[in-house]
């Protein structure tokens, strides 16, 4: 699967930052930037955001970073799980909508042929 977005295993943190204006074009998530921090304590993972921040210079290009938000990382969510659960009720409502049309055919039948 094509991912354009991967937590390295065992991310507990990552910064959220976001760009100075309206974005740069119409792209859902344009102005926007997540990174994975190494961080293992939230001390150290406001240092690094700090240092990424600072150092890769997003505070002096254009669209320079004008918020930043530190995530905790607590779990990966279940989203296979979920799909596999909204298809199941995917095809019960399919099955269901095949039996009513099948009746309906049927009592089309008995009404025809008088049985």
């Amino acid at each position: 699967m094509n991912r354009a977005f991967c937590v390295p295993e065992g991310t507990k943190y990552m910064v959220i930052m976001v760009q100075n204006g309206e974005g740069c074009d119409y792209t859902i998530g344009c102005g926007v930037k997540v990174e994975p921090l190494k961080a293992r304590t939230v001390e150290d993972a406001r240092a690094e955001a700090q240092r990424i921040i600072t150092l890769d210079g997003y505070l002096e290009r254009d669209g320079a970073v004008y918020k930043a938000v530190l995530v905790t990382a607590h779990e990966d969510l279940p989203v296979e799980s979920w799909k596999a659960g909204l298809k199941a009720v995917r095809e019960a409502e399919e099955a269901e909508e095949q039996r009513g049309r099948e009746l309906a055919e049927l009592e089309r039948l008995k009404a025809k042929y008088g049985k």
